[in-house]
């Protein structure tokens, strides 16, 4: 399957968990009519005008990097007066992915995971940041417990259709070091997706191109706004 994530401006790829779509941050709902199921009877009557279906059956996913903007609100994207606990059931009614980058600030809670397999379209697909303490806090050195304990949370999203790429999104500090995808590859799951983000040009090399190659790992083209875009025309995965 072929997955694209649109990304955010640099403002936005940097802003904390709540904008990104990580349950527990949005703000009190003010809506008066409120429903047995506990969303307002208002939105509801909004959803049903607006995204209406399933995610449609694709082998090509296509969405943004985040879904949870205040700017996307009052008619932007999502229609005037929708509840914020339906917002992910509208954009799943719109795209086919989403990037979830608020497990990059850190591993998500149970009953967020749940939510978001519950809202989200049936055929929608998930990508999922991995967390800045393995990537950036120990640079891929031990994953250990939290890696664990990453994966085991991601997971409850559901069926292993709607569990898409993991991203390991490299710091530019970090250099090649083949040992540290040997690591990797030592504690990664079998049926799950990988995907690497280099921000140092010294991976983009052969050697690397190997071992994404036999691990049918991908790699995330690195697209910035500035002269750092690093490309590569490489297919591993």
């Amino acid at each position: 399957s072929e997955w694209n994530s649109w990304g955010m401006s640099e403002r936005e790829m940097s802003c904390p968990a709540e904008h990104d779509g990580c349950a527990g941050n949005e703000k009190p709902l003010k809506d008066s009519a409120v429903d047995s199921g506990g969303v307002t009877n208002q939105s509801e009557q909004i959803l049903s005008e607006s995204a209406e279906g399933e995610s449609a059956a694709t082998d090509i996913f296509i969405g943004t990097a985040g879904y949870n903007y205040p700017h996307w609100r009052s008619g932007v994207f999502y229609p005037r007066g929708l509840s914020q606990s339906l917002e992910l059931r509208h954009y799943s009614g719109v795209f086919s992915a989403v990037e979830i980058n608020a497990t990059f600030h850190g591993i998500p809670r149970e009953e967020t995971v749940d939510s978001w397999s519950r809202d989200a379209k049936s055929g929608f697909q998930f990508g999922w940041k991995v967390p800045r303490a393995i990537t950036h806090d120990a640079r891929l050195s031990g994953l250990g417990e939290t890696w664990e304990v990453f994966l085991d949370r991601i997971s409850r999203i559901g069926e292993t259709r709607s569990l898409g790429p993991i991203l390991f999104q490299l710091p530019p500090s970090l250099v090649k070091d083949i040992s540290k995808l040997d690591a990797i590859a030592d504690v990664t799951p079998s049926g799950m997706k990988f995907a690497f983000e280099f921000r140092n040009e010294t991976w983009y090399c052969s050697e690397v191109y190997e071992v994404l190659r036999r691990m049918q790992w991908a790699i995330c083209e690195n697209i910035s706004p500035d002269s750092s875009t690093i490309r590569s025309m490489e297919v591993t995965a």
